[in-house]
């Protein structure tokens, strides 16, 4: 490996040559390498499952069921996100993040915050009921949020798998979690399809994936316990990510919980095709940003921070290639793809789910920046560039329904965009790390995919 590319991360340390002996352990950039292949080739087979099942669901469900389960979803990532005390970032990051004392008191809270999680929603059971005037949701949301707390029993061998990169069996545990969630929906959907397939899935996957997490993954048990100098270490490591995540929650859900209550159930499960599938696009830059980017850099950073810039932009180059250039092709056919894979019910997703893309190529360039900032310790900016993006939502939203209706509520998402991009941006020119030649490339990989798609399509329309 060449001095002047990513740094091996033990042997750097070390102060060892960065070509390996046979037998050595896998540099850095292997291991960052192997890493991304790993994700993407896991979430690409995890979203294969769900657009396949998704498919079929829409077919035997109606639409309402999917806005109802798009009010549920929205109120219970909320509820995570208010509640979100960075366990999960402090385990990859905190420098006793393998000390099982430190690992057991994580999961002790975590089991803790999943309880009052449940009991927070079944309370708001009632009163989500009246304000959307869909009784349902009295019943669905109490045992939905079981999925919740289930969820929370879940192995911290999972975190520790992330924070060294070794990402193989993490795959293929959320690949199992989904097979076992789609074994209890499709013949539900078929025998007796109601919402309530949706909701007995989410359980059935949440049991599944978190008895693979104690089953399957390397490390030992996590035992009951509380250590006050770890939790303490813990709160204060995540005082700031909880209200970043609490402004997250506002940027990123306030357009579903507005929806259903001003357009109803039936024009939110529309919505929620598009939206599902511009996450999942969402989805693969985030894995390789927090997954794969953030601990290769945090681990840079604490060793070899001088070559911190260099190892950043040529991770993003990498990245901008593998999720800008395929969001390009399918901004430039979604309604094209839409019309072929939902029935006329959902034909509306198609231009919604374009404008979407664009979005998500907006967050995912965000979300690099973000990763290189925390990754060297610059906290702040777990909080900065979400309420940036949430002011930018709450102002945004209201006045694109009030201009524009759905289609001005989607293109004022795609501008609150902009805004975290412009903070993350002044806090890489303070460490002296921006670029802006670079930070072009994300857009024009975009364009360059975009166009040719979307004027082939058009001529052959």
């Amino acid at each position: 490996m060449e001095r002047g590319e990513v740094p091996a991360g033990a042997e750097a340390a070390a102060g060892l040559p960065a070509d390996k002996s046979p037998g050595a352990a896998p540099s850095l950039r292997e291991r960052m390498v192997r890493g991304s292949l790993v994700s993407v080739a896991g979430f690409g087979a995890g979203q294969a499952l769900r657009l396949a099942s998704n498919l079929v669901l829409t077919r035997a469900l109606y639409p309402e069921a999917f806005g109802v389960m798009t009010i549920v979803w929205s109120l219970l990532t909320g509820l995570e996100m208010l509640s979100d005390f960075g366990i999960s970032a402090a385990i990859v990051r905190h420098e006793r993040g393998d000390d099982r004392r430190f690992l057991n008191t994580a999961w002790t809270l975590g089991i803790v915050r999943g309880l009052g999680l449940w009991a927070v929603a079944a309370l708001l059971a009632y009163p989500a009921a009246r304000f959307y005037d869909e009784p349902l949701l009295f019943q669905i949301l109490p045992v939905a949020a079981g999925s919740v707390w289930i969820g929370s029993f879940a192995s911290t061998n999972v975190l520790s798998a992330r924070r060294h990169l070794q990402l193989g069996r993490l795959a293929l545990m959320d690949i199992g979690a989904q097979l076992i969630g789609l074994a209890v929906m499709l013949p539900l959907a078929f025998l007796a399809p109601s919402v309530w397939v949706l909701v007995l899935g989410a359980v059935a996957a949440a049991l599944g994936r978190t008895w693979l997490s104690h089953s399957v993954l390397p490390g030992e048990r996590n035992r009951l316990h509380i250590d006050r100098d770890d939790a303490r270490s813990l709160y204060h490591f995540g005082r700031l990510i909880t209200l970043g995540s609490a402004l997250q929650f506002l940027a990123k859900q306030t357009d579903r919980l507005m929806l259903g209550h001003l357009a109803g159930t039936a024009v939110l499960g529309v919505y929620g095709v598009g939206s599902y599938l511009a996450d999942a696009l969402l989805q693969v830059g985030y894995k390789l940003s927090r997954e794969v980017l953030f601990p290769a850099l945090s681990s840079l950073s604490r060793e070899r921070p001088h070559e911190l810039q260099r190892a950043f932009y040529r991770a993003r180059l990498r990245m901008d290639v593998l999720v800008q250039v395929p969001l390009g092709v399918l901004a430039g056919s979604g309604p094209w793809l839409i019309a072929r894979m939902y029935d006329a019910r959902y034909a509306d997703a198609g231009w919604m789910f374009r404008l979407m893309c664009v979005g998500v190529g907006l967050q995912c360039a965000s979300d690099t920046c973000q990763s290189c900032l925390v990754a060297m310790n610059r906290l702040q900016f777990q909080v900065w560039p979400v309420a940036a993006r949430a002011a930018g939502a709450l102002i945004g939203y209201p006045i694109g329904w009030y201009c524009g209706g759905l289609q001005g509520l989607l293109v004022a998402g795609v501008a609150s965009e902009l805004c975290p991009l412009a903070v993350l941006w002044t806090g890489l020119r303070r460490e002296k790390l921006l670029r802006l030649s670079r930070e072009c490339i994300a857009p024009l990989c975009f364009a360059v995919a975009f166009f040719p798609t979307w004027l082939l399509l058009r001529w052959l329309a």
